[in-house]
């Protein structure tokens, strides 16, 4: 009997623990596993509390992670306080079903597999475009909504004024610039808005701010071009944008030409056109061609419209002219345009060059005495000079009694003919007659 009794006590605790080893051994404390701890609200997830995922079992760990986000392949990993790292983020995106996956490890080689499936809430999220979008001025700025909204709160720069709308079932609203301007960048910051079910937009770094671009205006060129000069009077005007025209048949109240003249619009193709005058400009007539700016003028097929009025010049060719050619010595007379007389001149010498450029003339005088002044070095005094017509200062085309010499320079600045020449230019050639000095 007491061989037995210190058998027991030698073998029973032995057995006690080779029991309660085997009975543990079954339990969760040794075999790994894993739970998932999320908040949850209707069965949702919300995005901004993530998902923490805890591990149990003696010496339990992660041996591999996989997740998939919308059914796409995710990274997945575990921060130091175990929270889910979804493409590297904790927040996760709203509206989205996510599917873990955990393979896990314990002693005694144990093996265990989790798998799980949620979704997060469905909150306000508004189609944010990565690239700049282009708005027309008939227009608004378009954005679609995940799911109805019933109020957003949003930002436009200081001095740019606006008015919300929403379609039918308020998944989209459009912003519309009161003020619109082309040439405008801008950035639309969306602050907060509210889902017809009450979910408010949940905030995101730096917020969802969609870049704005307005239209350019509407490229122009015209022609004859601004300043050209001694141009035919029944010369067509023709107007080319830099992109075809979406409304061509307001062409005839967009352009309009000073002094008024009666004319057709022709269009040659989609962003060009010209004016054809049915009659003449008068001789020496500065011709004003405007186009009206504004989106009730002409505006291009992809919005763009003339932004200021746009406004060109030219002038119709004179009744006479004076041609001046200093490389040649020659002075030519035109008549509409036609040559009525020609002859040699002889124009300033080296040091005393005729000044080149657009002149008229300005006086004219039968008889005139002539004389340098101080700073001009040679002295010389001629007098009664004849037929002089005065062009530009102290320059003027007249007779040289003195000299029969021409065909090269040698005056003192001033254009030198034949005194008979002289005096068919004196008798041809009013005041205000344009003169041309050219090389």
């Amino acid at each position: 009997m007491q061989l037995r009794l210190k058998l027991l006590l030698t073998t029973g605790p032995l057995i006690l623990i080779l029991a309660l080893t085997g009975f543990i051994s079954g339990c969760d404390l040794i075999g790994p596993s894993a739970r998932l701890i999320v908040t949850k609200n209707s069965n949702e997830v919300d995005p901004v509390d993530g998902a923490r995922l805890v591990t149990s079992g003696i010496g339990a760990r992660i041996e591999k992670l996989e997740a998939t986000a919308q059914k796409q392949p995710a990274t997945v990993g575990v921060d130091e306080d175990g929270y889910l790292q979804i493409n590297k983020k904790k927040t996760l995106d709203t509206n989205t079903l996510y599917e873990v996956k955990v393979w896990l490890a314990g002693i005694q080689d144990r093996h265990a597999y989790r798998r799980f499936t949620f979704q997060t809430y469905r909150t306000p999220i508004p189609e944010i475009s990565p690239v700049e979008r282009r708005v027309r001025y008939d227009e608004g700025i378009v954005i679609k909504w995940n799911m109805p909204v019933r109020g957003i709160t949003y930002e436009l720069p200081p001095g740019v004024q606006s008015r919300v709308s929403y379609n039918g079932d308020c998944t989209t609203c459009m912003i519309r610039l009161v003020n619109y301007e082309q040439e405008q960048y801008i950035d639309l910051k969306i602050k907060d808005a509210t889902s017809v079910s009450g979910k408010r937009m949940r905030p995101v770094p730096g917020g969802y701010v969609q870049k704005i671009a307005t239209t350019s205006p509407l490229g122009i060129e015209i022609s004859p071009p601004e300043g050209s000069i001694r141009v035919p009077r029944g010369t067509e005007i023709t107007v080319t944008f830099n992109e075809d025209i979406a409304n061509p048949e307001n062409a005839v109240k967009a352009l309009s030409v000073e002094p008024e003249m009666d004319g057709d619009i022709a269009w040659l193709s989609a962003n060009q056109f010209k004016f054809v005058p049915k009659g003449k400009w008068d001789y020496d007539q500065e011709v004003k061609v405007s186009l009206k700016r504004g989106t009730s003028s002409l505006v291009g097929a992809s919005g763009n419209y003339i932004n200021r009025t746009y406004t060109t010049s030219f002038e119709t060719a004179p009744l006479k002219l004076i041609d001046i050619d200093l490389s040649n010595q020659t002075i030519v007379c035109y008549e509409e345009g036609v040559e009525v007389f020609s002859c040699l001149c002889a124009t300033g010498k080296s040091g005393y060059s005729t000044p080149a450029g657009n002149y008229r003339i300005y006086d004219k005088e039968r008889y005139t005495d002539m004389r340098n002044t101080p700073d001009m070095g040679e002295t010389y005094l001629v007098t009664d000079v004849p037929y002089v017509n005065w062009f530009y200062g102290g320059h003027a085309i007249h007779g040289c009694y003195w000299s029969d010499s021409y065909g090269y320079p040698r005056s003192h600045g001033c254009v030198n003919v034949s005194v008979s020449n002289a005096g068919w230019i004196y008798d041809w050639a009013p005041v205000n007659t344009p003169v041309i000095v050219h090389y």
